[in-house]
């Protein structure tokens, strides 16, 4: 096997701003509840990320899709998604 056999199953676009204050609405977490989820000090951070003044770093990225798209992982977690709830499914499930 070479590793052009592997196809990665997660988009690995660069997420976008919206994307991720989408993803954190649907989880329906305030910016500072969001902030300790992914370990940063303040909410403030996190509306840097998502008002495109910060770049959104990449363990946050993989985080978000890893829960956005895996029930075990929300569940780990602690999450539920609204969109879930509604049984829409994710719209950010790369």
């Amino acid at each position: 096997m070479t590793a052009a056999d592997f196809s990665p199953s997660v988009d690995l676009a660069q997420m976008t701003p919206g994307e991720l204050k989408a993803a954190r609405l649907d989880m329906s977490m305030s910016a500072d509840r969001f902030a300790r989820l992914v370990q940063v000090e303040s909410g403030r951070t996190i509306r840097r990320w998502e008002g495109a003044e910060r770049d959104i770093p990449g363990p946050v990225q993989v985080l978000v899709r890893a829960i956005m798209s895996s029930r075990p992982v929300r569940r780990y977690f602690g999450i539920t998604l609204l969109s879930e709830d509604a049984g829409e499914g994710s719209q950010l499930a790369g």
